[in-house]
């Protein structure tokens, strides 16, 4: 959670806030803790009950964190569909990276986060960078 919080630090706009997310949970599942991944998928049955329950608590505030940026996207029209699908369908999408990414991943390069990002608006990446680069920076802009 404090790798998601540093991340959004400062992000107000959607489009700033997804593609933080989205850094940062590449950053997470293909970094030097991708073992805090494989213990959510693998290991998760091997816990103790009290540890998933610990472990629960931290996956709902980012479940949360998700879907709230999934809503600001709906809200802001950037996303058509209903917003907790949205995020259902983002999250394990940027779980399977771990099998198809191949660089080291210090190199999760703005190219790759950015093509992430455009493809899930189904848009071009010139113009989701064009999109963020007008709303980025701008706090009180919550429109496209």
């Amino acid at each position: 959670m404090a790798d998601i919080d540093a991340a959004l630090e400062g992000k107000t706009t959607p489009l700033g806030r997804l593609r933080a997310l989205v850094h940062a949970h590449i950053h997470l599942v293909n970094g030097d803790r991708r073992h805090i991944h494989r213990v959510w998928t693998v290991e998760w049955l091997k816990l103790s009950e009290s540890a998933r329950a610990r472990l629960e608590m931290r996956s709902a505030e980012y479940r949360d964190i998700i879907q709230d940026t999934m809503r600001l996207l709906f809200d802001n029209e950037y996303i058509f569909a209903e917003p907790d699908l949205s995020g259902h369908l983002l999250m394990p999408a940027l779980n399977w990276t771990r099998t198809w990414i191949h660089s080291p991943p210090d190199k999760c390069d703005r190219e790759l986060v950015d093509s992430i990002c455009a493809a899930f608006l189904n848009l071009p990446v010139d113009e989701f960078r064009k999109r963020l680069n007008s709303v980025e920076g701008c706090a009180s802009d919550v429109t496209p």
